[in-house]
């Protein structure tokens, strides 16, 4: 089945659609798992381990003395499970024990504020506070937001300029139209509010990446000297044959031979995109026509690198599914910054502005036409990193296993596996100060948070030109 099949086969489908916004991997509420003492889902972490409200409960009412009067009737052995838990006080106890949970006294982690305040604020760039309605944003920008939608007033306000007003900390009051502009596009909506309720199990990850090192002291000025374009561009230099020895020389034998493998499939399929045809004069069959075409480039490009042979046809997919607007992005990025001016004028369906289709397209369904203006900033960090094929084949790998919560193992480690691997490579390339995997990588959930628009924009094209049908 197609992608576009697959998720739009009812226009109802937007809703859900719209509530699949993903965070950061880095910063991804894993609420998922299962309890590690019955294995029901787990609320979060508690008491150093990872526990359901039920389990949390018991242990807390327990180890205050209460455990002493626990017998078993079954020799220690009983199972514990969802439905069994509360048949053998003793054997549940012993297993909260036996999985490391325990009071644990005030330690001297890293408050998860304290680390929040090292992550700029997806709309005003001041220190953010959280994630809030699906986006990393300053307390400000939160009320903002909240107020606006809940008094509902942008329609309100207008731009007095030309509605591109810079907003950042000290500006951000000036003009509320562009403000609110902002938000939505660093993906704040109504729906994506639950994303910031954050689980104890969300900020035990947050702090446990912080003690690992992949939330950087640094992360926040560096962000703030990219956007402020004060990172000076390395010329190149006809250098590259030493280059490219050097790096394999410092890499091992089998990551180096990874990355050629990655690398090799994003040549085959992705570097390239074709355009959208011309030969065909139904409007949706050329729509339908260019989206399989993507979904079938994003299949063989996986199919080609052997670490994706793990994983079972159905999960593979599933993520095809789920993750194939994000590599296309990129990739159209990509396409644009070769072309030598950053956001050229390119369109999602990459049809050709010269079309009979086009202009059509274009008044009725502009969204497809004016991604560029969301992807501007990005576009402007590809530039400054300079990317060479291997970064960006190893992006797209990580765009792919790093979409959705419920992965297999298998997946997940595969994902921990690429980011090892781009950051390995990076550090070789760039030197193990240089700081470009952090900002590359906290890229992703923006990326997704595009394709999650226009996932929602396909399922309004099928419905309105079906309609028309």
């Amino acid at each position: 089945m197609s992608i576009l099949d697959q998720s739009h086969m009812i226009c109802s489908e937007q809703a859900s659609i719209s509530s699949l916004n993903s965070t950061s991997v880095c910063l991804q509420d894993f609420r998922s798992e299962p309890c590690q003492v019955c294995g029901e889902n787990a609320s979060g972490w508690h008491c150093g381990s990872i526990t359901c409200e039920a389990c949390k409960k018991f242990f807390l009412r327990s180890v205050n003395g209460e455990y002493l009067k626990y017998k078993c009737i079954r020799d220690k052995k009983c199972i514990i499970t969802r439905t069994t838990r509360t048949q053998c006080q003793c054997c549940r106890y012993s297993k909260c024990i036996a999985i490391g949970m325990k009071i644990i006294e005030q330690s001297s982690n890293p408050k998860i504020e304290e680390i929040f305040k090292e992550i700029p604020c997806a709309v005003c760039q001041s220190a953010s506070s959280g994630i809030h309605f699906g986006a990393t944003t300053c307390e400000g920008c939160k009320g903002f937001f909240r107020r606006m939608t809940k008094e509902n007033t942008p329609q309100n306000y207008k731009c007095s300029e030309r509605s591109n007003c810079e907003i950042n900390a000290l500006t951000r009051n000036m003009c509320r139209a562009c403000r609110f502009r902002k938000c939505l596009m660093a993906g704040m909506s109504i729906e994506g509010s639950r994303i910031g309720r954050q689980s104890n199990l969300f900020k035990h990850k947050m702090v446990e990446m912080q003690r690992r090192g992949l939330v950087q002291s640094k992360l926040c000025h560096l962000l703030t000297s990219n956007l402020n374009h004060t990172r000076k561009k390395i010329p190149h230099i006809n250098q590259e044959p030493l280059i490219m020895v050097s790096l394999e020389d410092k890499l091992e034998s089998y990551i180096f031979e990874q990355i050629s493998h990655i690398e090799n499939a994003y040549i085959s399929q992705l570097k390239e995109l074709p355009f959208c045809s011309n030969e065909i004069n139904d409007l949706w069959m050329i729509c339908t026509s260019q989206l399989h075409e993507y979904s079938n480039r994003v299949r063989a490009f996986i199919d080609r690198i052997p670490n994706f042979n793990s994983i079972n046809f159905i999960e593979k997919t599933s993520i095809i599914h789920l993750s194939t607007h994000s590599v296309i992005l990129m990739c159209l990025c990509i396409q644009s910054l070769r072309s030598g001016i950053v956001n050229s004028n390119w369109n999602y369906l990459n049809i050709s502005f010269n079309s009979s289709h086009s202009q059509y397209l274009q008044d009725r369904y502009p969204f497809f036409f004016e991604l560029n203006r969301l992807t501007y900033s990005f576009e402007k960090e590809l530039q400054i990193f300079e990317l060479d094929d291997k970064e960006i084949a190893l992006m797209l790998a990580l765009l792919i296993t790093s979409i959705g919560n419920n992965k297999s193992k298998e997946i997940e480690y595969l994902e921990e596996e690429l980011f090892t691997i781009l950051y390995d490579y990076m550090a070789v390339k760039r030197g193990m100060n240089n700081k470009d995997y952090f900002i590359l990588t906290i890229q992703i959930p923006f990326l997704h948070r595009i394709n999650n628009l226009i996932l929602t924009n396909i399922s309004n094209l099928k419905c309105s030109l079906t309609y028309q049908l």
